[in-house]
Parts: structure tokens; C-alpha cells; sequence
């Protein structure tokens, strides 16, 4: 069993490495985007856009960017529930 645990672990450390950056600029100008809009400043508001979908960066493969984007995510969400799953029966059975 330990060798899943730190398999899990392994995988976890390195796709979060991988995709930490992507997914806090998601979350920045995802979180950005609404308050510009409100404040009416709409050019800036299509630039945080195309940022936040990565039309920007990779033009008509933003759709690429994006599933790749999701995919991490749901790898990070399988590998650590994983480990809290783990780690939760590793508990019950010391007491």
C-alpha cells in the first residue's frame, strides 16, 4: 500500500508543478474579469478574456488549452482524494 501512497503522491507533486501556473491565471482573471465588467471597462475586459480562455497565447488551439487545463485539474481532485482517502484509513488503523 505504501507504494501507492507515494506513487499518488508522485504523480500529484509533479502534475501540480506542471499546471500551476495555467490554473492561477485561470483563477485570476476569472476572478478579475466580473469586476472590470461592473466598472465598465470593457476593452480590458476582452483582453482578461481571451487570457482567461488562452486565445491569447494559443490562438485557435485555446480549445486544446482549455481541455488540457480541465484534465489537470480532475487529475489533481483523483490524486488527492486519493491521498486524503489514504491517509484516513492509515489513521484507522493505528487507533
Amino acid at each position: 500500500m505504501a507504494n501507492v501512497s507515494s506513487l499518488f503522491r508522485k504523480y500529484h507533486r509533479q502534475l501540480s508543478i506542471m499546471v500551476s501556473l495555467p490554473l492561477m491565471l485561470m483563477a485570476l482573471t476569472g476572478t478579475v474579469s466580473p469586476i472590470l465588467e461592473e466598472m465598465h471597462f470593457d476593452s480590458a475586459v476582452k483582453v482578461i478574456r481571451k487570457i482567461h480562455s488562452g486565445k491569447i497565447f494559443f490562438g485557435t488551439g485555446y480549445v486544446v488549452y482549455s481541455a488540457l487545463s480541465g484534465l489537470a485539474l480532475l487529475g489533481l481532485l483523483v490524486t488527492g482524494f486519493s491521498m486524503l482517502r489514504m491517509f484516513g484509513r492509515k489513521n484507522l488503523k493505528k487507533q
